[in-house]
């Protein structure tokens, strides 16, 4: 797979290299020089100094041959409009960093395939949107009265042993997805919970803390 990541930091970064030793094609496009001088020395991709949203820096990058664009920019905005240029040279897969609900929402409406919160905004996170393994990333958006929050389940949590249909249910939070080494998946109401299990968690604000002492202790 081809894939065309925007924004050369950690995440951008750390994705890159996850995805080339997975045997991808990977092409990073940062208008940074320092950044892209770092990059190009610490991983086998194409490495481009350039604006993100400058088609003729996009077609350089061979935006009209990606599989994927990624664009994980500090900047709302940006990541946006790269992704929007993107789906307009015909790329299939669009992932948007976004971290205002309301512009998630938005993005999402004009096609953007894929937007995610930086609260989770991982590489590896990304590698399994890009392989199409998690099918819930619509509510994978943290924005104003929700948190996203990853929890580790304590040896001492009551959700040990038990499975997520037996869980109490809160309208007030929801497990959405279950951390598997490298992987987020959605998990089913016969799933058991074990200790140590990383699991997703959507909140209200105000029921933070009762998460965490449900499930950390």
């Amino acid at each position: 797979m081809r894939v065309l990541i925007a924004g050369a930091g950690r995440v951008g970064s750390h994705l890159a290299k996850r995805l080339v030793s997975e045997g991808h094609e990977v092409v990073v496009v940062d208008k940074n020089e320092e950044r892209c001088a770092r990059l190009s020395a610490e991983v086998d991709a194409l490495v481009i100094r350039g604006d993100v949203v400058s088609i003729g820096v996009l077609s350089e990058a061979g935006i009209d041959r990606a599989d994927a664009v990624v664009a994980v920019t500090g900047e709302d905005q940006v990541n946006i409009l790269t992704c929007l240029i993107a789906k307009e040279f015909g790329v299939r897969k669009t992932i948007a960093r976004v971290s205002d609900l309301r512009l998630a929402r938005i993005a999402e409406r004009l096609g953007v395939q894929r937007t995610v919160t930086p609260e989770i905004v991982t590489a590896e996170h990304i590698a399994t949107l890009i392989g199409g393994a998690l099918p819930i990333t619509e509510v994978l958006v943290a924005g104003e009265g929700f948190k996203l929050l990853s929890v580790p389940i304590h040896p001492a949590s009551p959700a040990v042993g038990r499975s997520l249909g037996e869980l109490p249910k809160h309208a007030d939070w929801m497990v959405v997805a279950v951390q598997e080494d490298d992987r987020l998946v959605q998990p089913t109401n016969d799933y058991i919970f074990k200790e140590g299990d990383r699991i997703i968690v959507l909140a209200r604000s105000e029921a933070v803390g009762d998460v965490k002492r449900f499930f950390s202790r």
